[in-house]
């Protein structure tokens, strides 16, 4: 009754052979945005498994091996407040995310691209040389670069910073919305864009 129910969204597997349905995570909490290791072995996903996840706007990224009789989840989150959008590097090892460099400050903090290693299990922030807040990361197809959206003034445009020297790039450099972003193998990369005559566009 009323306007909420005691329904939480959870992490299932699908089988596609026999259509089997393998639940992962449960409990009374919220979990979404996961995405799949390479090896197929792991998931990560964000969730606010905090003591009341109704009264409070955390986030955190967690990680859960697929296969584990006891579905233990590891929390790799640096931020007390919300780190969202985890994504696997293209051999597994690092898990970027982003997270708000100034956590405290909450929406006056600029959001910023963590890499957690999972050989080192440490987490360290991207070095962007800008002050203007990222979402969306991902990787190229050989690990070398990190892509994200990158605000500005009310655009959103698509850059990359190499993780080897950090230098920043922008792909895009226009007045526009990206609303998201996919590259396939080959590097070709496919823009959902917005202006202010398109609601989006491919």
């Amino acid at each position: 009754m009323g306007y909420l129910d005691h329904t939480r969204t959870h992490v299932y597997i699908l089988n596609l052979e026999d259509n089997s349905l393998q639940q992962v995570t449960d409990g009374d909490y919220d979990d979404n945005l996961v995405n799949w290791s390479p090896d197929g072995k792991f998931l990560t996903f964000q969730s606010n498994r905090t003591d009341n996840p109704d009264g409070n706007g955390c986030e955190d990224i967690w990680i859960v091996e697929v296969d584990h009789k006891n579905h233990e989840l590891i929390n790799i989150s640096i931020s007390d407040d919300m780190d969202m959008m985890p994504f696997f590097n293209p051999d597994g090892r690092y898990i970027a995310y982003t997270t708000y460099e100034e956590p405290e400050h909450f929406y006056f903090s600029l959001r910023k691209t963590a890499l957690y290693d999972r050989k080192t299990k440490k987490t360290h922030i991207i070095p962007s040389g800008h002050d203007r807040s990222v979402h969306q990361p991902g990787f190229s197809p050989d690990g070398a670069w990190i892509y994200y959206l990158y605000e500005d003034r009310g655009a959103y445009n698509l850059a990359r910073t190499s993780l080897a020297s950090y230098e920043h790039e922008m792909v895009t450099n226009e007045k526009h919305f990206i609303f998201g972003y996919s590259i396939s193998t080959d590097n070709k990369i496919a823009l959902q864009i917005g202006n202010w005559d398109t609601p989006g566009e491919y």
